[in-house]
């Protein structure tokens, strides 16, 4: 069998689900079938030089980000070509076409069996590449993403939609009818031996303890997580049982002060802690009692998967790729946000006992070599 090569196309390697379900993916892709390439439009965060069996390209002067920050002259080139590009866009045309026209060229992207834009932003850049097969890669609610706009004369010229959930999926091809036919769900691959293995590591926050019933939430903090409604959840725990608890959260983003505010209204400074990002959350999750995830949207909720894979239990909100993941009363429960207080007291009572992990990934990869 010939070898596959595969351009990727990434935004940046920030910590994101995104960028760890791209680790995930290439620490169990089969080597002696896939040869990767990565192309990262900003080349900075906590994944640089990190993510496996994959070999990364340089930058390029027409489709890097990165090299606005590079010499004088390079960073006025770039801005004299980005007010001409938004002059255009004003009245119409998108001049982004020649850009990762040319920029494909120069990388080489025809020699690729196949291009991937591995989130939902990338396809207007990858549209345009010279390519034998152009694959986009959804990892979102697409109506989150979309909010009205018309991106079809970009996915005309893909060749294959791939959704990391079915009721993923029948969201974008209820925007997108006429790509149906192209359209196809793929879960995100969780590297349960990785995830285990990563779990083992020292705790190195010592705002961490595990000496009481221990609640652990962990994700961007951005207002489609709703952390910012844990504090009044755990002000119900604290008024419906007498066991003492805490409830923490990783991450960081824009809605920290949000949660912080929240946590001071109802009082919950004691209990509640932020712990801020992590770039190895595991440990702290697999010592937790319970996982919470009270976001009200998720594509294919990786990090509830992943504790999962570390067989903690899972609250997870009602929404409509949560049914995906979790089975209620196997490895979790789902249930409204309004619900989970007295689940979280009955569970303090008495836990839920997983006796083992029900993630398998070899039909998720077989679709994957598939599509490629």
């Amino acid at each position: 069998m010939k070898k596959k090569r595969i351009l990727i196309i990434i935004g940046s390697f920030n910590i994101g689900g995104t960028i760890v379900s791209l680790n995930s993916l290439l620490s169990k892709l089969d080597s002696r079938r896939v040869e990767v390439d990565i192309f990262a439009r900003l080349k900075k965060g906590d994944y640089k030089g990190k993510l496996p069996n994959c070999r990364l390209l340089d930058e390029n002067i027409w489709m890097s980000h990165s090299i606005y920050y590079k010499g004088a002259i390079i960073r006025y080139l770039n801005f004299l070509l980005l007010c001409i590009r938004k002059a255009f866009e004003y009245i119409g045309i998108d001049l982004s076409m020649i850009y990762n026209h040319i920029g494909g060229k120069q990388v080489g992207t025809a020699k690729y069996d196949a291009i991937i834009a591995y989130d939902e932003t990338l396809p207007r850049y990858v549209s345009y590449m010279p390519a034998k097969k152009r694959i986009s890669w959804i990892h979102c609610d697409y109506r989150r993403h979309a909010q009205g706009k018309d991106e079809s004369k970009y996915y005309d010229k893909i060749d294959k939609v791939v959704c990391v959930a079915e009721s993923m999926r029948k969201v974008f091809v209820d925007i997108y009818p006429q790509y149906a036919d192209k359209t196809v769900s793929i879960h995100n691959v969780i590297n349960v031996e990785d995830i285990v293995e990563k779990s083992k590591s020292p705790i190195d926050d010592n705002r961490f303890s595990t000496d009481c019933f221990t609640i652990v939430s962990c994700g961007r903090l951005d207002p489609v997580k709703q952390f910012a409604l844990i504090p009044e959840i755990a002000s119900k725990v604290k008024s419906l049982s007498q066991k003492a608890f805490k409830w923490y959260i990783i991450g960081e983003g824009e809605d920290r002060v949000a949660i912080e505010s929240s946590i001071e209204r109802y009082g919950m400074q004691d209990i509640m802690i932020l712990l801020g990002k992590k770039p190895n959350p595991y440990p702290y999750i697999a010592k937790a009692n319970i996982y919470v995830c009270t976001s009200y949207s998720e594509a294919h909720p990786l990090v509830v998967n992943e504790a999962r894979a570390l067989r903690v239990p899972v609250l997870c909100n009602k929404f409509e790729s949560a049914y995906e993941s979790v089975e209620d009363g196997r490895d979790g429960y789902i249930l409204p946000i309004e619900s989970m207080a007295e689940k979280i007291v009955e569970m303090m009572e008495k836990t839920l006992v997983i006796e083992k992990c029900y993630l398998d990934n070899e039909e998720t990869l077989q679709k994957i070599y598939n599509i490629i």
